[in-house]
Parts: structure tokens; C-alpha cells; sequence
């Protein structure tokens, strides 16, 4: 798929694999809103990189993905900047750092 002028929704974009797709798609030539929910620096200085390369290419919407509430909105200013939504990167996600043990007695393993 050619990412030339499509616009394109990535979750949990601004750091670490959501990132990296964001630049490769960015590169691609792709306009990007970029999700984040608790992630503001690091989704800025994204942000910032990738429009030093390509103007009004980029927008960020801060947003708890767990409530659907705020989906119709988010929606919203994607097609009130770019004037379209062509294909969503759905890579948010959840993170709880927790000791493997706690893990493994949580079910039953140990």
C-alpha cells in the first residue's frame, strides 16, 4: 500500500513501536494523527521531528482509547484537519510492569 496523501490514525503512537511506525508511514509520505494518552513530551518531540520534514503533516490527539466516549471526537478533529480517515494503526496498549513471579502465582504456575 502506497501511504501518498492518505491519512492515517496510529494508537499509542508517540513512543517505542507506535513511534517507529509513525516515522516509516510518516516517510511513506502518509499525514498522521498521532494518539497518546499519557505519552505528551515524548508524542511532541515526534511530532516536531517529523514536521521539520513536512509541514502540517502531523496532528496529535491526547485521548483514553479504554473510553468510547471520546472516540466520536477524536474522529472529529482528524476529519476537521485533513478532511479524511483512510486506515487506522490500532497499537495502544496497556502496560503494568509487574515481577514475573507475581505473574506466575497469579495463575497458577507456581
Amino acid at each position: 500500500m502506497t501511504s501518498n496523501n492518505k491519512v492515517i490514525l496510529i494508537t499509542g503512537g508517540a513512543k517505542r513501536v507506535g513511534a517507529a511506525i509513525c516515522r516509516q508511514l510518516h516517510a511513506q509520505g502518509a499525514n498522521l494523527a498521532i494518539h497518546y494518552r499519557s505519552s505528551q513530551e515524548e508524542a511532541e518531540v515526534l511530532r516536531d521531528s517529523l514536521e521539520a520534514m513536512r509541514r502540517q503533516s502531523v496532528l496529535l490527539i491526547k485521548a483514553d482509547m479504554l473510553n468510547v466516549d471520546q472516540m466520536p471526537n477524536l474522529i472529529e478533529q482528524i476529519i476537521l484537519r485533513f478532511g479524511q480517515l483512510d486506515a487506522v494503526v490500532n497499537n495502544a496498549s496497556s502496560f503494568f510492569q509487574r515481577r514475573s513471579e507475581d505473574f506466575l502465582m497469579q495463575h497458577g504456575m507456581i
